[in-house]
């Protein structure tokens, strides 16, 4: 259970800390190929993924809650492991989709 509340912590301090970096960096935020490729491509991609992580963290959270108030909904950490790395996945796939697309049509991040 102590697993749960570190990773819905961890994701709720990331998805606030990631749309305050402003600059390009190797250290923390988002980063992929796609994203440190320019400015404009950093700042969605912090501000996108911190969405998509607070998200989850505020879900992860609550999940934890109520499988501490209701243990029968616990699930074990080998399936939270589970749903955490397909949650991963899907947080890459969502924020390198709406990066290509802004890069493909010019659109303004702004817009998402």
């Amino acid at each position: 259970m102590i697993i749960l509340i570190i990773t819905s912590v961890i994701f709720i301090l990331l998805g606030l800390i990631c749309p305050q970096i402003k600059t390009i960096n190797g250290f923390i935020g988002y980063k992929t190929y796609r994203a440190m490729k320019n400015q404009r491509n950093w700042e969605f991609a912090q501000k996108y993924s911190g969405k998509l992580m607070l998200y989850f963290g505020a879900t992860s959270a609550i999940y934890t809650v109520l499988a501490y108030l209701f243990p029968m909904l616990y699930i074990g950490e080998s399936l939270y492991f589970v749903v955490l790395t397909l949650y991963m996945a899907f947080l890459i796939y969502k924020t390198e989709t709406a990066l290509k697309k802004i890069e493909q049509e010019g659109n303004d991040y702004k817009d998402f």
